[in-house]
């Protein structure tokens, strides 16, 4: 789970959304894809190995955008932990160069078989 912490987390999932339809340009994310409802890796390596969900958390506490995992391609227990760690790491990645001043902080919990 990755959670961004924003008061706009609508406008958050807005941005990136925008940033994906872009495809070309300094405005661009040409590494992600929208899948649906789910958010993809576009890569040859990593495209369909796992598919995020994303949750807009407008009235928490701390308003937030979750993504969790919602599908990941079958493989070893070590596979998948790859997959795991890419598709989170790289995400975050992804906010923090392209999203960074729309949110104030990221939180990341391993979350699998809970």
């Amino acid at each position: 789970m990755l959670k961004f912490y924003t008061k706009d987390p609508a406008g958050l999932l807005q941005k990136f959304k925008a940033k994906l339809k872009a495809k070309q340009g300094q405005d661009s994310i040409q590494t992600w894809e929208q899948v649906g409802e789910n958010f993809g890796h576009t890569s040859e390596r990593w495209k369909g190995k796992l598919a995020l969900k994303a949750t807009i958390n407008a009235d928490a506490t701390e308003p937030n955008l979750t993504f969790t995992v919602a599908s990941m391609a079958k493989g070893t227990q070590e596979e998948q932990q790859i997959f795991y760690a890419y598709y989170h790491g790289h995400l975050l990645q992804t906010f923090v160069d392209h999203l960074g001043e729309h949110f104030s902080a990221a939180r990341y919990a391993d979350t699998r078989g809970k």
